[in-house]
């Protein structure tokens, strides 16, 4: 796994940006962006990597070779070729303040390590599967939003996006204005305030 993602790194610093439309983005609703799950050619990714952080930058190859870069923030593809397709908006479940690791079918969650990535803390979730024959494979998600930060071979398409969220915040709800409280001393000069304009007005 961890080749797989160095080769990915190293390539994705020689390419070069082809500036292609940004993605839309729904404020306030898409957290983040990440790899569409195929290509143009409908050949499926097999690495996903977070590149750097600033930029914010996503790497995403295919087992066709197609690679594409993105600004994981606004979507927008920052390098790749004509079979890169538009980014993929994650939305978390609203109010969620912790992430987890998410069941996946056929797999057996074998353990979480907490780590760091590009100095972000992170986690790692490896599944084993229910069939001996079939790899593990894990999934390494930032911890304070679950974005998927890497993944690499067939278990790229099995990682979930975003993570599981595992807490949900308390609602914000807007404190209600208090009525306007006058003294009496203040209801009565704004009675004989109208009582002046009333006697003096011109019309």
């Amino acid at each position: 796994m961890f080749y797989a993602l160095f080769s990915l790194l190293i390539a994705f610093a020689a390419a070069d940006p082809t500036g292609p439309p940004k993605a839309r983005r729904s404020a306030g609703v898409i957290a983040y962006y990440t790899c569409p799950s195929h290509d143009a050619e409908y050949v499926y990714i097999n690495a996903i990597a977070i590149l750097d952080i600033s930029p914010p930058l996503i790497g995403c190859e295919y087992g066709d070779g197609t690679q594409c870069q993105y600004n994981y923030i606004t979507g927008e593809i920052s390098s790749g070729s004509p079979e890169c397709l538009a980014a993929i908006g994650a939305i978390p479940q609203p109010g969620c303040t912790s992430f987890g690791c998410a069941p996946v079918p056929s797999y057996t969650l074998a353990s979480i390590t907490p780590g760091t990535y590009f100095g972000i803390s992170d986690y790692e979730c490896t599944y084993n599967s229910d069939n001996p024959s079939v790899a593990s494979f894990a999934c390494t998600y930032f911890t304070s939003n679950g974005q998927l930060a890497a993944a690499s071979g067939e278990e790229a398409l099995s990682c979930p996006v975003p993570a599981l969220c595992t807490s949900i915040g308390p609602s914000r709800r807007q404190t209600p204005q208090q009525p306007e409280r006058r003294t009496i001393n203040e209801k009565v000069r704004a009675s004989k305030a109208d009582e002046f304009e009333d006697e003096y007005q011109p019309w």
